[in-house]
C-alpha cells in the first residue's frame, strides 16, 4: 500500500522499512490491531537493527475451509491496557490466575484448577531413560508476578511471572541432589480472544540448572483409567496404570510419547514439539517441557541393569539458558481442534 511507504531527500524507502521504523499502529477493516514483537527468530529484516513486528487481530466469519480477505491499513497506535487483574474471560471461556502461579481454566459449567503448575524433578538417569532422586524435594515457589493486558479489538493476556528455586545439580554419588539451590524464572502467559473457546499458553523458562525434569501439570480432577493421545495419523486410548513388568529388564515408565495432544478427565493439552507426556489414575496430565541431562547413556543407570549406548558426555544435553513452547487447552475431545491449534493462524507482515 502505497501509504506505507515514503520519499526522503530523493531516497525511495520500501514501505515496510517505514512501517518497521515508526513503530506506527494498524487497523484491520477499521478496528485497531494489536502490535507485538515477533518471536519468530527468522524473521525476514530488512533493517537489522528493527525487531520485527507481529499484527494481531480477530478474523471472524472465515468460512470453513475458505479465506477471508481483510485491509490491512495505518491507524493511530492502540496499546494495551495494562493492570495488575488475576482473571480474563470472554463470556465463553474464564481464565483466572492463582497465588502460587497456577491458572483455572472454566468453559461452560466445567472447572479446571491448579493448571499448569511446575513439577521438577532430579534427573539421575541419561539421554535415553529417566531416572528420579530420592527425597528429591522439587521447585519451592520465591516470588510471583501477575500482569493482565486487554487490548481494544477484543485479546487479552494474563501473564504471570514466577521465579522457582530449585536445586542445581546433583549431589557427586549422584544419587540425590545437591543442597545447593539456583533461580529458575518461568513466564507463563494465557490469552483468549473473542468467540472462541481455547486459552492458548505461552510459557518461557530460564534453565539454570542441571541433570533435572521440569514437567508442566494439569490435574483434571477426575479419575482416568485411560487417556487419549495424537499419534501418527492416529489417536490412540492408552491406560493410565502401569503394567508390573514382572520379568522385564527395567522398570515401566508412565511416560508416552503424543503426537501433539492429549486428553483426559474433559480436559485436552495441545502441546506440539513437547513428544513426552503421562496421565495419572487420578487424572493429572503431565506434559515435560524440559529433560537436562548430560549423558547419552550411563553405566550406573539405578534402573537399567547395562548401557544403551554410547557413555559420551553430552554437556549441550543440559539444555541451559531460555525456552519457549506453546500449549493450548480447550473442553472436551475434538481432533479436529486440537490440530487447528497446532497448526495456529497467523499473518506475518
Amino acid at each position: 500500500h502505497p501509504s506505507f511507504g515514503g520519499h526522503c531527500e530523493g531516497l525511495d524507502a520500501h514501505p515496510w522499512i517505514l512501517a518497521g521504523l515508526m513503530q506506527q499502529g494498524f487497523a484491520i477493516d477499521g478496528v485497531p490491531a494489536r502490535v507485538v514483537p515477533s518471536n519468530d527468530p527468522d524473521r525476514l529484516r530488512l533493517v537489522s537493527t528493527v525487531p520485527p513486528l507481529d499484527v494481531e487481530f480477530v478474523a471472524a466469519d472465515v468460512p470453513a475451509l475458505g479465506w477471508k480477505r481483510v485491509r490491512l491499513e495505518p491507524a493511530p497506535r492502540v496499546e494495551d491496557a495494562v493492570d495488575a487483574g488475576t482473571e480474563i474471560t470472554n463470556g465463553r471461556i474464564t481464565v483466572t490466575a492463582a497465588a502460587d502461579g497456577t491458572l483455572s481454566f472454566s468453559s461452560g459449567d466445567r472447572h479446571w484448577s491448579g493448571l499448569a503448575a511446575i513439577l521438577d524433578e532430579g534427573d539421575c538417569g541419561d539421554t535415553y531413560d529417566f531416572a528420579p532422586c530420592p527425597g528429591d524435594g522439587g521447585a519451592v515457589l520465591e516470588s510471583i508476578r501477575i500482569e493482565r493486558r486487554i487490548h481494544a479489538n477484543g485479546i487479552q493476556v494474563l501473564s504471570v511471572h514466577a521465579v522457582h528455586a530449585v536445586h542445581a545439580k546433583l549431589a557427586e554419588d549422584r544419587n540425590h541432589r545437591s543442597p545447593e539451590t539456583v533461580a529458575l524464572p518461568v513466564t507463563i502467559e494465557a490469552s483468549i480472544s473473542p468467540a472462541t473457546d481455547r486459552v492458548d499458553l505461552v510459557v518461557r523458562l530460564d534453565n539454570t540448572a542441571t541433570d533435572h525434569r521440569v514437567r508442566l501439570v494439569f490435574p483434571t480432577g477426575q479419575p482416568a483409567a485411560t487417556a487419549l493421545a495424537a499419534t501418527t495419523f492416529d489417536v490412540v486410548e492408552r491406560p493410565t496404570a502401569l503394567p508390573e513388568g514382572a520379568g522385564w529388564k527395567q522398570p515401566p515408565t508412565d511416560t508416552f510419547p503424543a503426537q501433539g495432544w492429549v486428553a483426559a478427565g474433559g480436559l485436552t493439552v495441545v502441546a506440539p514439539g513437547l513428544p513426552e507426556c503421562s496421565v495419572t489414575p487420578t487424572g493429572e496430565i503431565r506434559v515435560t517441557l524440559l529433560r537436562a541431562t548430560g549423558c547419552i547413556s550411563r553405566a550406573d543407570h539405578p534402573a537399567r541393569p547395562e548401557p544403551a549406548g554410547p557413555g559420551s558426555l553430552t554437556p549441550g544435553a543440559q539444555g541451559r539458558g531460555g525456552l519457549e513452547a506453546r500449549l493450548a487447552l480447550f473442553a472436551g475431545v475434538d481432533a479436529r481442534a486440537a490440530q487447528d491449534a497446532e497448526t495456529g493462524l497467523c499473518a506475518v507482515i
